[in-house]
């Protein structure tokens, strides 16, 4: 029997296929949906609201005529968009959230005084993607500083740092804990994850399950992938995607609040991107 996926269902099937194949216009994109999902009862109009809508669309700055008469190239800003009843009196009531323009986006303004060095906002990140490298200092045996790059994912790797907030940890704080699948898997899946503290550990189960090699191994090519490149939007997605299919399994609240606040990050499409030579 055929049925009609709800809207953030179908949207997010539509980004994981423009993903997966950038290249197909809308109509592909359509038939490949149908293939995908033959069950589903969907029209190519309603593929290319969503694909509009989400920024999937492949096009063209329009040119405009220059100060010399020549035609220049409108620069393409992302997308983004406020969250829809976003109350961010439960983090501060001290700034407000305001869309500016499509060049500035969306930022806080101040609600009223605030004192230098006073802390307006603070919450738990929605999914942590660090960059590929850290920089550290090392004191050898001379006098001057030696300038050392690590990898934050090898430190993740190596045990020696928080796989949820990243901190580098110290090996011998009684407060560390270990991933609960490293006890029980055999050594080609194991997860090296430690964390900083229970709380680290509690919280890294929003995206962490579906990560981790030895809930699921199939994850690992793909953050392999994904560290070998220094892909770092792919990253990204993997941590989103992770996050967005576990909360789903919490229920449809859960999954609604997730996809709004994925809804509202602001984005460029794969062929914008590719065409302005954007990297990440």
């Amino acid at each position: 029997m055929a049925i009609t996926p709800a809207e953030p269902e179908l949207a997010f099937a539509l980004t994981q296929l423009k993903a997966q194949f950038p290249q197909l216009g809308i109509a592909k994109v359509h038939a490949r949906l149908l293939e995908t999902h033959p069950d589903w009862l969907v029209s190519e109009k309603r593929t290319r609201r969503i694909l509009q809508q989400e920024g999937l669309t492949l096009t063209s700055a329009p040119a405009v005529p220059g100060v010399d008469g020549a035609e220049t190239e409108v620069i393409q800003h992302p997308r983004s968009k406020l969250i829809e009843n976003l109350d961010v009196r439960q983090w501060t009531p001290k700034v407000r959230v305001k869309y500016f323009n499509k060049k500035k986006g969306k930022g806080l303004v101040a609600n009223a005084d605030i004192e230098e060095g006073e802390t307006i906002w603070k919450e738990d990140p929605w999914v942590i993607s660090p960059e590929w490298c850290v920089l550290t200092f090392l004191r050898p045996k001379r006098s001057f500083y030696a300038l050392a790059i690590r990898e934050i994912q090898d430190l993740i790797q190596a045990s020696a740092a928080c796989a949820y907030c990243t901190t580098p940890l110290n090996l011998d704080s009684p407060l560390l804990n270990t991933c609960p699948s490293s006890s029980s898997q055999s050594s080609s899946t194991s997860c090296n994850a430690r964390f900083c503290n229970r709380l680290c550990l509690a919280r890294s189960a929003k995206t962490h399950p579906l990560l981790c090699p030895g809930q699921n191994p199939a994850a690992t090519a793909l953050l392999k992938l994904a560290k070998d490149s220094q892909w770092m939007a792919l990253h990204a997605l993997s941590q989103s995607t992770a996050r967005l299919l576990l909360s789903n399994q919490l229920g449809a609240t859960a999954w609604n609040t997730d996809w709004a606040v994925m809804s509202g990050m602001a984005e460029l499409s794969l062929e914008e991107r590719y065409q302005s030579g954007v990297e990440g």
